[in-house]
């Protein structure tokens, strides 16, 4: 039986539904919400998950194909190649820090933040 496995707005589920998404934020973020969800997704490779939208509406199903740790400053080639950067590190850190910078501003990135990467398939 699945269980939802994202929340995210609709746009993000539309992506989800049609093809292969690469998502990554702070570990330390991630486990400050929800301890112990970093290594429980790590674990969960190859299940698949329910899609809600932010009130909880399930839209879609989607598999996890990836899950990993890796830094900001030196970011594993599959972040870089989920998020279209091939093997652009400095155009994804420019990036990546513009967008924590606006919405996340209470959190800076540093070269040595381990960041949390998943990546989700339609199922």
């Amino acid at each position: 039986m699945a269980y939802i496995g994202l929340y995210l707005p609709m746009d993000e589920i539309e992506r989800v539904k049609k093809r292969r998404c690469t998502f990554c934020q702070p570990k330390e973020r991630t486990e400050k919400l929800a301890p112990g969800h970093v290594q429980k997704t790590i674990d969960s490779i190859g299940q698949v998950f329910e899609v809600a939208d932010e009130s909880g509406k399930i839209h879609t199903k989607a598999r996890l194909v990836d899950a990993f740790l890796t830094t900001f400053g030196n970011p594993d080639g599959r972040l870089l190649d989920g998020y279209g950067f091939k093997s652009d590190t400095r155009g994804f850190q420019e990036s990546y820090r513009e967008f924590w910078s606006a919405n996340i501003a209470d959190f800076k990135l540093q070269d040595d933040t381990e960041l949390f990467v998943f990546t989700y398939e339609p199922a």
